[in-house]
């Protein structure tokens, strides 16, 4: 018997859930107020990462009218020099530089090609109501067998019944746009500091994306902040060169931090994308796992209907060894930088107290 779900979250994670569940031919609701974005500018897909999305929402989604090809990083990263790692020979080709807000507005579309409501909106209220919810909007109300939350990482109307957040970092990330400058590449760069790390992204419109990755007590707050963020972005031995930062907009602050709830589902909810897990921006996997994890979100809430008690606990299961992996390779990368010895960002991250 097809169930009825209402998504929370209009973004890729929501996305994906809603349109597995209606290829299944389940009811599925896709609400999101218009212009809400839970994430910065600057979005990359790595290679290999083209496929998914293309398999899950078709060939449209990845216009090179809109987006631009990917073709490396460069990184200097336990060392002042760069080393480049060319795409070129991957064998899964080459990512991609997307524009963030045309590809979120094209997933909502195919979604809304491929069945789902959509429905532009702010969620009120999300209240239980027997073997039902009840989600009510600004202008109407909906009922549903399931409410999933895809509405990023401050997480929404399941934080109680998620149980607590796990929380291994305090990362930020102070970013900026600025005129792309004449040694700007179709690649990312990624440069290391005292204070944290930079990374600087082209954009398909011409820009660049300039934005420092530090702990939210290692930044000003206020007036200061962005004085001290043009000093560090000058001070940098790469990334100053890639923009023109004298015309960059102040930096603003977005959460960077790698941390997730206690679970991830119960009776009739569950949570997809960053309100599940949420990803050190370093592995540029936030993106990727949150339209996979998504779409099998949408297939186990599909089982589930058929009477299928392994589906969101296998779904779980594999949400959480991704989670360990990261955390592995997240370990790995930051021990195999072995300067800034008394900089807290990277003392923390040896594990060294403050004297």
């Amino acid at each position: 018997m097809p169930t009825t779900a209402i998504i929370i979250g209009a973004g890729p994670a929501g996305c994906a859930v809603a349109i597995a569940l209606a290829d299944r031919g389940h009811r599925a609701s896709l609400i999101g107020a218009a212009g809400v974005r839970r994430t910065w500018a600057g979005e990359t897909l790595p290679p290999g990462a083209g496929d998914l999305v293309t398999s899950l929402f078709g060939d449209q989604v990845l216009d090179d009218a809109v987006h631009n090809p990917a073709y490396g990083v460069r990184a200097a990263w336990g060392s002042d020099d760069l080393t480049t790692t060319d795409f070129i020979a991957h064998p899964d080709g080459d990512g991609w530089h997307l524009d963030r807000a045309a590809f979120d507005a094209r997933l909502a579309q195919t979604a809304a090609a491929r069945g789902v409501e959509v429905i532009t909106d702010h969620v009120r209220t999300v209240t239980r109501d027997g073997d039902q919810w009840e989600v009510a909007a600004s202008d109407r109300s909906l009922r549903g067998e399931w409410v999933v939350d895809a509405t990023g990482r401050g997480g929404g109307p399941f934080r109680s019944l998620a149980g607590a957040k796990h929380v291994y970092d305090q990362q930020v990330a102070l970013v900026a746009l600025a005129q792309r400058g004449r040694s700007a590449l179709a690649m990312t760069t990624i440069e290391t500091v005292p204070d944290g790390w930079w990374y600087s992204t082209p954009l398909p419109d011409g820009r660049v994306v300039m934005a420092l990755v530090t702990d939210s007590d290692l930044a000003p707050q206020g007036d200061a902040r962005a004085p001290w963020w043009h000093t560090r972005l000058r001070a940098s031995r790469h990334i100053s060169r890639l923009g023109e930062f004298p015309s960059a907009t102040p930096p603003t602050v977005h959460a960077a931090g790698t941390g997730h709830r206690d679970r991830l589902w119960g009776e009739g909810w569950a949570l997809a994308g960053d309100a599940a897990i949420s990803w050190d921006p370093l592995s540029s996997q936030g993106l990727v796992t949150a339209i996979l994890m998504g779409s099998r979100l949408g297939a186990a809430i599909g089982r589930c209907s058929t009477g299928d008690s392994d589906a969101l606990p296998e779904w779980e299961r594999d949400y959480f060894m991704l989670r360990d992996e990261h955390l592995g390779l997240r370990s790995y990368y930051w021990s195999t930088e072995e300067r800034w010895i008394g900089h807290a960002f990277w003392d923390r991250r040896r594990g060294v107290s403050p004297s």
